[in-house]
Formats: structure tokens, C-alpha cells, sequence
């Protein structure tokens, strides 16, 4: 399934897999367009209170304001399971199978 890319001017963060994209939009919610197969958007969060996002090849991750990181999409290599779940978390990336959070305390989690 394909979705449309949004007409919205109003976003804070973008990012690309290899056929989808997410971004942020600046009320904080999460959109998602672009080849929605493997759950991207079916699966993304539907909430506010995001600030960020990066994808992998499959997957998007997203950050919350509050530190917490939601993933949503493929994860063919766990790359969904490994994401750390608590707060404290103030960037991530995101690699073709992999995803990564840096701390506040300057760790990284992967």
C-alpha cells in the first residue's frame, strides 16, 4: 500500500527509509507516507508528543518528548525489539536494520 505524501507545511522532523518517510509534525504527532508494507503506518503511534524520528530500511523510529522511544514497520533483524522503552533517551538514529539512542547521561543504547 502506498500513501500520499502529506500537503501539511507544518513539520519539525523528517526522515526516510528505503520507500517510506516520517516526520513530525509540530503538534507532535507522527505521519507517516510512502510504502506502508511492513506496518509503517498501520502500527505508528497515534499520540502527541514526539519531537523526533529517523527510519531504517523497513522501520521508523520515533522520540517522545519525555525521552521515550516508539518504533513501528518491519523488523526483520529485532531492530523493533532492541529499542530502549524507558525515558532519558535525547536523540536516535536509525540504520538499515539497526536503531540506536543516545542518553542523557551520554550512553548509547542500541
Amino acid at each position: 500500500m502506498w500513501l500520499p505524501t502529506p500537503t501539511d507545511t507544518s513539520y519539525v522532523a523528517v526522515a526516510c527509509g528505503s520507500s517510506h518517510f516520517v516526520a513530525v509534525h509540530k503538534n507532535g504527532h507522527v505521519v507517516t507516507w510512502g510504502n506502508a508494507m511492513w506496518g509503517q503506518d498501520s502500527e505508528r503511534p497515534t499520540d502527541a508528543g514526539y519531537v523526533a524520528s529517523t527510519c531504517g530500511k523497513l522501520h521508523c523510529v520515533a522520540l517522545r518528548g519525555d525521552g521515550r522511544v516508539v518504533t513501528c514497520g518491519g523488523s526483520d533483524f529485532d531492530e523493533r525489539l532492541d529499542a530502549p522503552t524507558d525515558t532519558g533517551n535525547i536523540a536516535i538514529a536509525s540504520g538499515q536494520g539497526h536503531s540506536v539512542a543516545l542518553r542523557e547521561d551520554g550512553h548509547v543504547v542500541t
